[in-house]
Protein backbone atom coordinates (compact mmCIF):
# COMPACT_ATOMS: atom_id res chain seq x y z
CA UNK A 1 0.00 0.00 0.00
CA UNK A 2 3.09 2.40 0.92
CA UNK A 3 4.94 1.98 -2.71
CA UNK A 4 1.67 2.54 -4.45
CA UNK A 5 1.07 5.50 -2.39
CA UNK A 6 4.03 6.90 -3.03
CA UNK A 7 3.75 6.14 -7.19
CA UNK A 8 0.80 7.54 -7.24
CA UNK A 9 2.51 10.82 -5.09
CA UNK A 10 5.36 10.65 -7.47
CA UNK A 11 3.62 10.97 -10.94
CA UNK A 12 1.54 13.75 -9.13
CA UNK A 13 5.23 15.98 -8.46
CA UNK A 14 6.36 14.78 -11.73
CA UNK A 15 3.61 16.10 -14.08
CA UNK A 16 2.85 18.98 -11.61
CA UNK A 17 6.31 19.92 -11.90
CA UNK A 18 6.82 19.61 -15.73
CA UNK A 19 3.84 21.66 -16.40
CA UNK A 20 4.48 24.69 -14.74
CA UNK A 21 8.36 24.29 -16.04
CA UNK A 22 8.10 25.81 -19.46
CA UNK A 23 11.39 28.15 -19.77
CA UNK A 24 12.31 28.47 -16.45
CA UNK A 25 14.72 30.82 -15.78
CA UNK A 26 16.13 28.30 -12.48
CA UNK A 27 18.68 26.78 -14.93
CA UNK A 28 20.10 29.98 -15.34
CA UNK A 29 20.17 31.54 -12.15
CA UNK A 30 24.04 32.14 -11.14
CA UNK A 31 23.79 29.45 -8.45
CA UNK A 32 22.43 27.55 -4.94
CA UNK A 33 22.65 31.06 -3.09
CA UNK A 34 20.50 32.93 -5.74
CA UNK A 35 18.11 30.19 -5.90
CA UNK A 36 17.58 30.21 -2.52
CA UNK A 37 17.02 33.80 -2.36
CA UNK A 38 14.75 33.69 -5.28
CA UNK A 39 12.66 31.31 -3.24
CA UNK A 40 12.97 33.42 -0.29
CA UNK A 41 11.69 36.50 -2.34
CA UNK A 42 8.48 34.50 -3.17
CA UNK A 43 7.70 33.17 0.54
CA UNK A 44 8.45 36.44 2.38
CA UNK A 45 6.41 38.63 0.32
CA UNK A 46 4.45 37.31 -2.70
CA UNK A 47 2.90 34.57 -0.86
CA UNK A 48 1.90 37.06 1.78
CA UNK A 49 -0.26 39.09 -1.07
CA UNK A 50 -0.48 37.72 -4.61
CA UNK A 51 -1.47 40.30 -6.46
CA UNK A 52 1.77 41.61 -6.16
CA UNK A 53 3.10 39.23 -8.65
CA UNK A 54 2.11 41.42 -11.32
CA UNK A 55 5.55 42.97 -10.37
CA UNK A 56 7.60 39.60 -9.66
CA UNK A 57 11.07 40.23 -11.09
CA UNK A 58 13.00 37.28 -10.23
CA UNK A 59 12.17 35.16 -13.27
CA UNK A 60 10.09 31.88 -13.75
CA UNK A 61 11.37 28.88 -11.98
CA UNK A 62 10.17 25.11 -11.32
CA UNK A 63 12.09 22.64 -9.23
CA UNK A 64 11.47 19.09 -8.07
CA UNK A 65 12.93 18.27 -3.99
CA UNK A 66 13.38 15.51 -2.25
CA UNK A 67 15.19 15.12 0.96
CA UNK A 68 15.54 13.60 4.79
CA UNK A 69 16.09 14.59 7.91
CA UNK A 70 16.46 13.35 11.27
CA UNK A 71 16.64 14.92 15.11
CA UNK A 72 17.13 13.59 18.40
CA UNK A 73 18.47 14.31 21.78
CA UNK A 74 17.38 15.35 25.38
CA UNK A 75 17.60 18.82 25.17
CA UNK A 76 14.44 19.86 24.12
CA UNK A 77 10.66 20.80 25.17
CA UNK A 78 9.77 17.99 27.59
CA UNK A 79 6.73 17.51 25.68
CA UNK A 80 7.78 17.55 22.54
CA UNK A 81 10.10 15.70 19.99
CA UNK A 82 12.90 13.31 21.58
CA UNK A 83 13.30 12.03 18.46
CA UNK A 84 11.82 12.55 14.90
CA UNK A 85 12.75 11.64 10.99
CA UNK A 86 10.87 12.59 8.30
CA UNK A 87 10.89 12.02 4.76
CA UNK A 88 9.26 14.68 1.71
CA UNK A 89 9.61 15.25 -1.55
CA UNK A 90 8.28 18.87 -3.02
CA UNK A 91 7.49 20.55 -6.35
CA UNK A 92 7.45 24.17 -6.33
CA UNK A 93 7.13 26.29 -9.58
CA UNK A 94 6.66 30.24 -10.97
CA UNK A 95 4.88 30.48 -14.55
CA UNK A 96 4.24 33.51 -16.25
CA UNK A 97 1.99 34.14 -19.28
CA UNK A 98 2.88 38.12 -20.14
CA UNK A 99 0.72 37.86 -23.43
CA UNK A 100 -2.25 37.38 -21.14
CA UNK A 101 -1.60 38.93 -18.39
CA UNK A 102 -1.47 35.76 -16.03
CA UNK A 103 1.21 34.47 -13.29
CA UNK A 104 0.88 31.27 -11.01
CA UNK A 105 2.64 29.95 -8.61
CA UNK A 106 2.04 26.21 -7.39
CA UNK A 107 3.50 24.09 -4.85
CA UNK A 108 2.65 20.57 -3.47
CA UNK A 109 4.36 18.78 -0.77
CA UNK A 110 4.22 15.39 0.52
CA UNK A 111 5.92 14.09 4.29
CA UNK A 112 6.18 11.04 6.10
CA UNK A 113 7.90 9.87 9.13
CA UNK A 114 7.74 8.89 13.01
CA UNK A 115 8.57 10.67 16.11
CA UNK A 116 8.93 10.27 19.66
CA UNK A 117 6.97 12.99 21.86
CA UNK A 118 7.44 13.31 25.76
CA UNK A 119 5.00 12.74 28.49
CA UNK A 120 1.95 14.89 28.75
CA UNK A 121 1.39 15.24 25.10
CA UNK A 122 -1.07 13.15 23.46
CA UNK A 123 -1.83 15.61 20.27
CA UNK A 124 1.62 15.16 18.66
CA UNK A 125 2.24 19.14 18.38
CA UNK A 126 1.89 21.76 21.31
CA UNK A 127 -0.90 24.83 20.36
CA UNK A 128 0.98 27.26 18.41
CA UNK A 129 -1.53 30.26 18.64
CA UNK A 130 -1.32 30.46 22.61
CA UNK A 131 -3.96 27.59 23.21
CA UNK A 132 -4.28 25.86 26.61
CA UNK A 133 -6.45 22.99 25.18
CA UNK A 134 -5.21 19.94 24.59
CA UNK A 135 -4.83 16.16 25.68
CA UNK A 136 -2.68 14.77 27.21
CA UNK A 137 -1.35 11.40 29.21
CA UNK A 138 1.72 10.98 31.39
CA UNK A 139 3.47 8.28 28.86
CA UNK A 140 5.71 8.92 26.56
CA UNK A 141 4.17 8.86 22.86
CA UNK A 142 5.47 6.83 19.72
CA UNK A 143 4.17 8.44 16.37
CA UNK A 144 3.55 7.85 12.71
CA UNK A 145 3.09 11.23 10.18
CA UNK A 146 2.01 11.94 7.37
CA UNK A 147 1.70 15.51 5.66
CA UNK A 148 -0.15 16.62 2.42
CA UNK A 149 0.66 20.45 1.23
CA UNK A 150 -0.79 22.16 -1.59
CA UNK A 151 -0.30 25.79 -2.11
CA UNK A 152 -0.99 27.37 -5.30
CA UNK A 153 -1.83 31.45 -6.04
CA UNK A 154 -2.99 33.12 -9.73
CA UNK A 155 -2.18 36.83 -10.63
CA UNK A 156 -4.37 38.77 -13.12
CA UNK A 157 -3.39 42.31 -14.86
CA UNK A 158 -7.12 43.79 -14.96
CA UNK A 159 -5.51 46.75 -16.20
CA UNK A 160 -2.35 48.71 -16.67
CA UNK A 161 -2.70 50.25 -13.03
CA UNK A 162 -4.52 47.34 -11.23
CA UNK A 163 -4.03 43.82 -10.54
CA UNK A 164 -5.49 40.60 -9.04
CA UNK A 165 -4.53 38.02 -7.21
CA UNK A 166 -5.54 34.86 -4.95
CA UNK A 167 -3.67 32.22 -3.00
CA UNK A 168 -5.47 28.75 -1.54
CA UNK A 169 -3.73 26.38 0.69
CA UNK A 170 -4.69 23.13 1.59
CA UNK A 171 -2.43 21.19 4.77
CA UNK A 172 -3.70 18.11 5.57
CA UNK A 173 -1.75 16.03 8.49
CA UNK A 174 -2.03 12.69 9.54
CA UNK A 175 -0.36 11.87 13.00
CA UNK A 176 -0.98 8.34 14.46
CA UNK A 177 -0.01 7.52 18.24
CA UNK A 178 0.81 4.30 17.66
CA UNK A 179 2.03 3.05 21.68
CA UNK A 180 -0.42 1.63 24.15
CA UNK A 181 -2.93 4.61 23.78
CA UNK A 182 -3.96 5.41 20.75
CA UNK A 183 -4.73 8.51 18.95
CA UNK A 184 -5.65 9.32 15.15
CA UNK A 185 -5.27 12.60 15.22
CA UNK A 186 -6.00 14.37 11.62
CA UNK A 187 -5.85 18.04 11.16
CA UNK A 188 -7.46 19.97 8.08
CA UNK A 189 -6.26 23.44 7.41
CA UNK A 190 -7.44 25.29 4.70
CA UNK A 191 -6.33 29.05 3.53
CA UNK A 192 -7.71 31.40 1.12
CA UNK A 193 -6.21 34.81 0.56
CA UNK A 194 -7.62 37.35 -2.32
CA UNK A 195 -5.74 41.06 -2.85
CA UNK A 196 -5.75 43.91 -5.13
CA UNK A 197 -2.86 45.36 -5.94
CA UNK A 198 -2.58 49.31 -7.58
CA UNK A 199 0.46 50.81 -9.21
CA UNK A 200 0.24 54.55 -8.45
CA UNK A 201 3.59 55.64 -11.25
CA UNK A 202 5.34 52.47 -11.46
CA UNK A 203 7.49 53.08 -8.40
CA UNK A 204 5.23 52.74 -5.59
CA UNK A 205 2.30 49.80 -5.13
CA UNK A 206 -0.24 49.30 -2.85
CA UNK A 207 -2.02 45.97 -2.11
CA UNK A 208 -5.12 45.48 0.20
CA UNK A 209 -5.73 41.90 1.09
CA UNK A 210 -8.37 39.72 3.22
CA UNK A 211 -7.44 36.59 4.70
CA UNK A 212 -9.88 33.51 5.85
CA UNK A 213 -8.42 30.47 7.52
CA UNK A 214 -10.04 27.14 9.08
CA UNK A 215 -8.19 24.50 10.59
CA UNK A 216 -10.00 21.53 11.59
CA UNK A 217 -8.29 19.11 14.34
CA UNK A 218 -10.34 15.80 14.54
CA UNK A 219 -8.69 13.57 17.36
CA UNK A 220 -9.32 10.00 18.11
CA UNK A 221 -8.19 8.31 21.31
CA UNK A 222 -8.90 5.04 22.30
CA UNK A 223 -7.68 2.47 24.37
CA UNK A 224 -7.37 -0.74 22.91
CA UNK A 225 -4.66 -2.43 24.83
CA UNK A 226 -3.70 -3.63 28.69
CA UNK A 227 -1.58 -1.09 30.08
CA UNK A 228 0.12 -3.30 32.53
CA UNK A 229 1.03 -2.40 36.47
CA UNK A 230 1.08 1.44 35.74
CA UNK A 231 -3.00 2.38 34.96
CA UNK A 232 -2.36 6.13 36.12
CA UNK A 233 0.39 6.96 33.19
CA UNK A 234 -2.53 6.19 31.02
CA UNK A 235 -5.06 8.25 32.31
CA UNK A 236 -6.39 10.83 29.99
CA UNK A 237 -6.56 14.42 30.90
CA UNK A 238 -7.92 17.72 28.66
CA UNK A 239 -5.65 20.46 29.85
CA UNK A 240 -7.64 23.82 30.17
CA UNK A 241 -4.73 26.18 31.67
CA UNK A 242 -1.80 26.53 33.55
CA UNK A 243 -3.23 23.77 36.58
CA UNK A 244 -6.80 24.15 35.12
CA UNK A 245 -7.95 21.11 33.80
CA UNK A 246 -10.53 18.16 32.84
CA UNK A 247 -9.65 14.46 34.00
CA UNK A 248 -12.45 12.76 31.95
CA UNK A 249 -13.16 14.39 29.03
CA UNK A 250 -15.46 13.65 26.32
CA UNK A 251 -14.12 12.90 22.77
CA UNK A 252 -14.23 16.44 20.88
CA UNK A 253 -12.92 17.98 18.14
CA UNK A 254 -11.61 21.42 17.33
CA UNK A 255 -12.47 24.16 14.69
CA UNK A 256 -9.88 27.68 14.88
CA UNK A 257 -11.26 29.94 12.25
CA UNK A 258 -9.70 33.18 11.77
CA UNK A 259 -10.66 36.11 9.81
CA UNK A 260 -8.39 38.68 8.67
CA UNK A 261 -7.00 41.71 6.61
CA UNK A 262 -3.41 43.20 5.57
CA UNK A 263 -2.34 46.43 3.42
CA UNK A 264 1.05 45.87 1.98
CA UNK A 265 3.16 48.98 0.15
CA UNK A 266 5.95 48.54 -1.96
CA UNK A 267 8.69 51.27 -3.24
CA UNK A 268 10.91 51.10 -5.98
CA UNK A 269 14.21 53.14 -5.67
CA UNK A 270 16.91 53.65 -8.53
CA UNK A 271 19.27 50.53 -7.26
CA UNK A 272 16.83 49.58 -3.78
CA UNK A 273 13.62 48.53 -2.92
CA UNK A 274 11.30 48.08 0.54
CA UNK A 275 8.23 46.61 0.75
CA UNK A 276 6.08 46.87 4.23
CA UNK A 277 3.00 44.32 4.78
CA UNK A 278 0.76 44.86 7.98
CA UNK A 279 -1.97 42.18 8.97
CA UNK A 280 -4.29 41.74 11.51
CA UNK A 281 -6.21 38.90 12.26
CA UNK A 282 -8.91 37.02 14.75
CA UNK A 283 -8.86 33.90 15.85
CA UNK A 284 -11.91 32.02 17.39
CA UNK A 285 -11.08 28.26 18.50
CA UNK A 286 -13.64 26.24 19.82
CA UNK A 287 -13.57 22.71 21.31
CA UNK A 288 -16.84 20.90 20.65
CA UNK A 289 -18.33 17.61 21.49
CA UNK A 290 -18.61 15.18 18.93
CA UNK A 291 -21.83 13.53 20.18
CA UNK A 292 -24.06 15.87 22.53
CA UNK A 293 -26.90 14.14 25.23
CA UNK A 294 -30.09 16.35 24.40
CA UNK A 295 -31.64 14.55 27.55
CA UNK A 296 -29.16 16.46 29.80
CA UNK A 297 -29.02 19.69 27.63
CA UNK A 298 -25.69 20.01 27.59
CA UNK A 299 -23.60 22.22 25.67
CA UNK A 300 -21.61 21.31 22.43
CA UNK A 301 -18.84 23.70 23.15
CA UNK A 302 -16.47 22.77 25.99
CA UNK A 303 -13.84 25.27 25.80
CA UNK A 304 -13.31 28.01 23.49
CA UNK A 305 -10.14 30.33 23.29
CA UNK A 306 -10.14 33.73 21.07
CA UNK A 307 -7.21 35.38 19.78
CA UNK A 308 -6.05 38.88 17.94
CA UNK A 309 -2.76 38.86 15.84
CA UNK A 310 -0.84 41.75 14.73
CA UNK A 311 2.34 41.21 12.15
CA UNK A 312 4.30 43.94 10.58
CA UNK A 313 6.94 42.77 8.17
CA UNK A 314 9.55 45.04 5.89
CA UNK A 315 12.18 43.76 2.97
CA UNK A 316 14.89 46.21 2.12
CA UNK A 317 17.28 45.25 -1.05
CA UNK A 318 19.76 47.14 -1.93
CA UNK A 319 22.49 46.42 -4.96
CA UNK A 320 25.81 48.13 -4.41
CA UNK A 321 28.98 48.25 -6.84
CA UNK A 322 30.79 45.27 -4.09
CA UNK A 323 26.98 43.11 -3.87
CA UNK A 324 23.92 43.53 -2.20
CA UNK A 325 22.29 44.23 0.94
CA UNK A 326 18.80 42.20 1.96
CA UNK A 327 17.47 43.12 5.33
CA UNK A 328 14.41 41.38 6.80
CA UNK A 329 12.02 42.55 9.87
CA UNK A 330 9.34 40.97 11.37
CA UNK A 331 7.57 41.83 14.61
CA UNK A 332 4.54 39.70 16.07
CA UNK A 333 2.16 40.06 18.53
CA UNK A 334 -0.75 37.60 19.65
CA UNK A 335 -3.03 38.57 22.83
CA UNK A 336 -5.43 35.48 23.79
CA UNK A 337 -8.18 34.67 26.06
CA UNK A 338 -9.57 31.30 27.30
CA UNK A 339 -12.49 30.17 28.73
CA UNK A 340 -14.26 27.19 30.30
CA UNK A 341 -18.33 26.18 29.96
CA UNK A 342 -19.68 25.19 33.79
CA UNK A 343 -22.64 23.64 33.97
CA UNK A 344 -23.28 24.31 37.28
CA UNK A 345 -23.58 28.55 36.36
CA UNK A 346 -24.62 27.49 32.86
CA UNK A 347 -21.86 29.89 31.73
CA UNK A 348 -18.68 30.36 30.29
CA UNK A 349 -16.01 31.22 32.45
CA UNK A 350 -12.87 33.01 31.92
CA UNK A 351 -9.30 31.17 33.51
CA UNK A 352 -6.39 32.05 31.12
CA UNK A 353 -4.73 34.89 29.16
CA UNK A 354 -1.73 34.60 27.01
CA UNK A 355 0.36 37.12 25.79
CA UNK A 356 3.27 36.99 23.25
CA UNK A 357 5.65 38.98 21.01
CA UNK A 358 8.59 38.26 18.76
CA UNK A 359 10.61 40.54 16.71
CA UNK A 360 12.81 39.31 14.32
CA UNK A 361 15.67 40.85 12.37
CA UNK A 362 18.08 39.32 9.76
CA UNK A 363 20.71 41.71 7.42
CA UNK A 364 22.42 39.55 4.73
CA UNK A 365 25.45 40.74 2.24
CA UNK A 366 25.73 39.18 -1.16
CA UNK A 367 28.49 38.91 -3.15
CA UNK A 368 28.16 37.78 -6.61
CA UNK A 369 32.05 37.17 -7.57
CA UNK A 370 33.37 36.37 -4.02
CA UNK A 371 35.06 33.52 -2.26
CA UNK A 372 32.83 34.82 0.92
CA UNK A 373 29.67 34.42 -1.35
CA UNK A 374 27.14 35.52 2.09
CA UNK A 375 27.04 36.79 5.17
CA UNK A 376 24.34 37.49 7.43
CA UNK A 377 23.86 37.98 10.78
CA UNK A 378 20.51 37.34 12.80
CA UNK A 379 18.51 38.84 16.13
CA UNK A 380 15.65 37.42 17.66
CA UNK A 381 14.30 38.79 20.72
CA UNK A 382 11.23 36.58 22.06
CA UNK A 383 8.76 37.44 24.96
CA UNK A 384 5.53 34.91 26.48
CA UNK A 385 3.91 35.31 29.08
CA UNK A 386 0.20 33.02 30.57
CA UNK A 387 -1.63 33.55 33.23
CA UNK A 388 -4.46 30.84 35.32
CA UNK A 389 -7.21 32.85 36.74
CA UNK A 390 -8.23 30.04 38.32
CA UNK A 391 -5.05 29.13 40.20
CA UNK A 392 -2.88 32.95 39.76
CA UNK A 393 -0.71 30.71 38.05
CA UNK A 394 2.06 32.95 36.14
CA UNK A 395 4.54 31.92 33.65
CA UNK A 396 6.46 34.74 31.47
CA UNK A 397 9.58 35.00 30.13
CA UNK A 398 11.83 36.90 27.66
CA UNK A 399 14.91 35.50 25.59
CA UNK A 400 17.45 37.07 22.67
CA UNK A 401 19.37 34.81 20.02
CA UNK A 402 21.99 36.02 18.03
CA UNK A 403 23.36 34.22 15.14
CA UNK A 404 26.18 34.62 12.47
CA UNK A 405 26.01 32.38 9.13
CA UNK A 406 28.54 32.58 6.22
CA UNK A 407 28.50 30.59 2.33
CA UNK A 408 31.97 30.25 0.56
CA UNK A 409 31.85 28.80 -3.11
CA UNK A 410 35.05 27.19 -4.21
CA UNK A 411 35.25 28.52 -7.93
CA UNK A 412 32.42 29.93 -10.36
CA UNK A 413 32.25 27.56 -12.70
CA UNK A 414 29.70 25.77 -14.92
CA UNK A 415 30.27 22.74 -14.36
CA UNK A 416 30.28 21.99 -11.15
CA UNK A 417 30.42 24.06 -7.70
CA UNK A 418 30.85 23.56 -4.24
CA UNK A 419 30.01 25.80 -1.45
CA UNK A 420 30.23 25.36 2.16
CA UNK A 421 28.14 27.47 4.87
CA UNK A 422 28.25 27.18 8.28
CA UNK A 423 26.45 29.14 11.44
CA UNK A 424 26.65 29.87 15.10
CA UNK A 425 23.83 31.20 17.25
CA UNK A 426 23.58 32.06 21.49
CA UNK A 427 20.29 31.90 22.75
CA UNK A 428 20.25 33.91 26.09
CA UNK A 429 17.33 34.31 28.17
CA UNK A 430 16.92 37.89 29.76
CA UNK A 431 14.39 37.58 32.39
CA UNK A 432 11.76 35.35 33.88
CA UNK A 433 9.07 34.83 36.49
CA UNK A 434 7.14 31.90 37.35
CA UNK A 435 4.42 32.13 40.06
CA UNK A 436 2.67 28.68 40.44
CA UNK A 437 0.27 30.27 43.88
CA UNK A 438 -2.36 27.70 44.33
CA UNK A 439 -1.08 25.36 41.64
CA UNK A 440 2.08 24.73 43.45
CA UNK A 441 1.15 21.14 44.07
CA UNK A 442 -0.98 20.65 41.70
CA UNK A 443 0.83 18.40 38.74
CA UNK A 444 0.76 20.39 35.80
CA UNK A 445 3.29 22.76 37.63
CA UNK A 446 5.47 20.22 39.18
CA UNK A 447 5.16 17.51 35.68
CA UNK A 448 4.71 20.12 33.06
CA UNK A 449 5.09 23.74 34.01
CA UNK A 450 8.53 23.49 35.85
CA UNK A 451 10.74 21.86 33.66
CA UNK A 452 8.68 23.63 30.60
CA UNK A 453 9.53 26.49 32.38
CA UNK A 454 13.62 25.31 32.93
CA UNK A 455 13.44 24.69 29.19
CA UNK A 456 12.52 27.98 28.10
CA UNK A 457 14.83 30.45 30.30
CA UNK A 458 17.97 27.92 29.60
CA UNK A 459 20.71 29.11 27.75
CA UNK A 460 22.27 27.49 24.73
CA UNK A 461 24.68 27.44 21.80
CA UNK A 462 23.87 26.17 18.18
CA UNK A 463 26.66 25.53 15.66
CA UNK A 464 25.73 24.05 12.30
CA UNK A 465 27.55 23.39 8.83
CA UNK A 466 26.67 22.68 5.16
CA UNK A 467 28.32 21.38 2.17
CA UNK A 468 26.55 21.98 -1.20
CA UNK A 469 27.05 20.87 -4.75
CA UNK A 470 25.42 21.28 -7.81
CA UNK A 471 26.16 20.54 -11.73
CA UNK A 472 24.40 20.00 -14.60
CA UNK A 473 22.87 16.53 -15.34
CA UNK A 474 20.49 14.79 -18.69
CA UNK A 475 18.33 17.30 -20.03
CA UNK A 476 19.82 20.25 -19.41
CA UNK A 477 18.69 20.45 -15.90
CA UNK A 478 20.48 21.55 -12.54
CA UNK A 479 20.93 19.05 -9.50
CA UNK A 480 21.82 20.34 -6.16
CA UNK A 481 22.94 18.23 -3.64
CA UNK A 482 23.27 19.38 0.24
CA UNK A 483 24.32 17.74 3.21
CA UNK A 484 23.45 19.80 6.70
CA UNK A 485 23.89 19.59 10.23
CA UNK A 486 23.00 21.55 13.42
CA UNK A 487 23.94 20.58 17.35
CA UNK A 488 22.28 22.27 20.36
CA UNK A 489 24.13 22.83 23.72
CA UNK A 490 22.65 24.27 26.43
CA UNK A 491 25.25 26.50 28.40
CA UNK A 492 23.46 27.22 31.53
CA UNK A 493 20.35 26.06 33.25
CA UNK A 494 18.77 29.66 35.48
CA UNK A 495 15.77 27.96 36.75
CA UNK A 496 15.09 24.98 38.39
CA UNK A 497 17.98 23.17 37.80
CA UNK A 498 16.91 20.20 39.74
CA UNK A 499 13.92 19.49 38.30
CA UNK A 500 14.62 19.64 34.43
CA UNK A 501 14.28 16.82 32.13
CA UNK A 502 17.78 17.54 30.99
CA UNK A 503 21.28 18.50 32.15
CA UNK A 504 24.50 20.02 30.64
CA UNK A 505 25.67 17.49 29.55
CA UNK A 506 22.21 16.63 27.19
CA UNK A 507 22.34 18.00 23.57
CA UNK A 508 20.42 17.94 20.61
CA UNK A 509 21.38 17.18 17.18
CA UNK A 510 19.45 17.67 13.26
CA UNK A 511 20.96 16.43 10.19
CA UNK A 512 19.73 16.47 6.80
CA UNK A 513 20.29 15.55 3.34
CA UNK A 514 18.79 17.07 0.14
CA UNK A 515 18.37 16.53 -3.86
CA UNK A 516 17.17 19.21 -5.87
CA UNK A 517 16.47 18.94 -9.55
CA UNK A 518 16.22 22.42 -11.31
CA UNK A 519 14.45 22.56 -14.63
Amino acid sequence: MMKKQLSIIGIIFLSFGSCFAGNSDTTRVSDIVDRSLQREEYHLIFDKVPSLLSVWEKGDYALISTGFSSSKGDYTHPQLFFSKNLFEIRSESIKSLPANGWRFFGSVAYTNGNAETGKWNMSYYLPTNGSPYYYMIQQEGTWKSQSYDFNVAAQKNISGRLSAGVGLKYLGDLHFRTFDSRNENTTLKIQVLPSLSMNLDDKNYISIGLLYQRLKNEPDISNKYQHGTEPEKYHLFFNQGLGTWDNSPSQMRMIDSRYGAFISYRKLYKNSSLDAIYTMDYGSEEWLLKSVSTLNNRKEEISRYSYFSHDLALRHRSKTSNGSYVTNFDVKNILGDGAVYKESSDAYQDNYQFFSITADLEVSYIRSNSVLRQLSARLKLDNSSQNDYNYGHISEYTNIEGTLSADVITGKKRDVNFIFGGHFSYKMNLSGNHNPMAAASNFFNTEIAVPAFAYHTSDFYRAGARVSSEFDIAGGYRLDISLSGAFLKPVSINNYENQSTFTLNDNYYIMSLSLCFNF
